[in-house]
């Protein structure tokens, strides 16, 4: 091989040896030659991304040098206190729940699982006559009756031909167990009831078992006495031999959409100031950090309390997503009202029960909370021994949390700082991260503004931007929780 080829190998070797004595000899000086000669490459434009990071974490270089796609961008910006915005955290280190949008409108559909449960509408007074007179409540009489017309709330989910249940209804009976008016001993009977006939919200319900009528009713049964508050189960239909089929029923979805919001921020550094001699050693990548912590609290906060909106200013749109909170109806309370904050074992209690049961959720969730909410759950769990018992502390979705452990599933709950500074410190979100998705038009990149090349400006800038959204699936597997007022 040509002799100068080993010539220049040797004397490279030589500076780069000589450079890192000189720079280890420097830095017992207070100088750092290498990191300087670096940032000086990194400000000429050579680096797409630098993120000074905390303790433990490697700077990311240019993401087009180091062969970084958008989506390592996003990963690394979860390393960056991940525990400060957790939402964000979740939904970046949640891969499977990231899609990519097409378009800043982005469809979707939400179901809810087909309800157990239905109540009578209260408002109706009628005599239960008829399907023109239907009624809300009933007393109990001496005769049976062939059938009653009550109206339900929730319609779509009876068809003709269902059962269902009254539980628990009380009737009075002599020593003899004969049904009397006055006196005698409560007995309480759940009553079954077939659906004949299907009007709108109007069932005529025919009661199916129980104590026999006496005289011209002795072939039906006597109803015991009910008002609106009762609760009627819906069980299994009940189809005649000769049917062949039944009233079609399905629970389609609901179409929704919501909007992709394009988030930006940007940071600049002149290079005057870069020249500058500071007090304190401020980079242009510190500032990068700030921008960073800035812009995920900015989006989080979009995330969970944005207002669904599209503005229109002479055909440049600007989309404004919305927010979780604004797409769930369920809210769970707590507290005595008037500022008391205290969670009952009972309040715990129903709360689990109302997450896990009567959806199709999975069988986590992870609530969100404020320092105030805490600080309620923690006093309960230090009277509540057994709920103390069943806890760890543990990473979850990579962020830090407390999972209590329950028969009803697992409630992961984590501090929300964010929660504290914008007015949420007593309240909490809980979600099911099997059933939250989050929609990225534009994926999270960072982008050099070349403005001295153009003319613009002498200086040195860098530029984020994410254009996304959240959506979710099946409501009532999320709940917001607040104090009563």
């Amino acid at each position: 091989m040509n002799k100068n080829f080993f010539k220049t190998i040797k004397l490279l070797s030589i500076t780069l040896l000589l450079a890192i004595v000189a720079n280890y000899l420097l830095q017992l000086c207070g100088c750092d030659v290498l990191g300087d000669l670096a940032h000086m490459l990194w400000a000429s434009g050579g680096a797409s991304l630098a993120i000074a990071a905390p303790v433990g974490m490697v700077d990311v270089a240019s993401a087009e040098a180091q062969g970084l796609n958008m989506q390592d961008v996003s990963q690394e910006i979860t390393k960056m206190n991940p525990d400060r915005y957790p939402l964000d955290t979740i939904m970046r280190n949640y891969a499977k729940k990231v899609r990519r949008a097409s378009s800043q409108e982005c469809k979707y559909y939400q179901q809810s699982a087909k309800p157990m449960q239905d109540m009578l509408d209260a408002s109706v007074h009628g005599t239960g006559a008829s399907a023109a007179s239907p009624t809300s409540s009933y007393s109990v009489g001496g005769q049976g009756i062939a059938s009653i017309f009550v109206q339900v709330k929730n319609a779509k989910i009876w068809r003709p031909k269902d059962t269902l249940l009254m539980r628990e209804l009380e009737m009075n009976c002599d020593g003899t167990g004969k049904l009397v008016i006055d006196g005698g001993d409560s007995v309480y009977y759940d009553q079954m009831f077939y659906v004949a006939q299907k009007s709108g919200a109007v069932l005529e319900l025919v009661p199916i078992g129980g104590m026999k009528g006496s005289g011209s009713m002795s072939g039906t049964y006597i109803v015991p006495s009910f008002d609106a508050s009762v609760t009627l189960y819906r069980m299994g239909s009940a189809m005649a031999e000769k049917d062949a089929k039944t009233e079609p029923f399905a629970m389609l979805p609901a179409s929704s959409v919501n909007y992709c919001q394009n988030f930006m921020c940007q940071i600049e550094q002149s290079t005057f100031e870069k020249m500058t001699k500071k007090e304190v050693p401020v980079s242009f990548s510190d500032q990068e950090v700030d921008m960073l912590y800035n812009m995920r609290g900015e989006i989080e906060s979009s995330f969970i309390w944005g207002e669904k909106f599209i503005y229109d200013n002479g055909g440049d749109r600007t989309y404004f997503t919305e927010g979780i909170t604004r797409q769930i109806k369920k809210v769970l309370m707590y507290g005595e009202g008037g500022g008391d904050l205290t969670l009952t074992a009972q309040e715990y209690t129903a709360w689990m029960k109302s997450l896990f049961t009567g959806n199709d959720g999975s069988t986590d969730r992870v609530l969100l909370a404020g320092a105030d909410l805490i600080a309620a759950i923690e006093l309960l769990r230090e009277s509540q021994k057994q709920i103390s018992g069943n806890t760890v502390q543990e990473t979850y979705l990579g962020v830090k949390c407390t999972s209590i452990v329950s028969t009803f599933g697992v409630l992961h709950i984590v501090h929300a700082p964010l929660f504290d500074e914008q007015g949420w410190s007593a309240k909490g979100l809980a979600f099911d991260p099997e059933h939250i998705y989050k929609e990225e038009f534009q994926p999270m990149i960072a982008k050099d503004l070349d403005f001295k090349s153009s003319g613009e400006k002498n200086a040195d800038a860098k530029m984020l931007q994410e254009v996304s959204c959240l959506v979710l699936r099946y409501p009532d597997c999320h709940a917001i929780i607040e104090p009563r007022q």
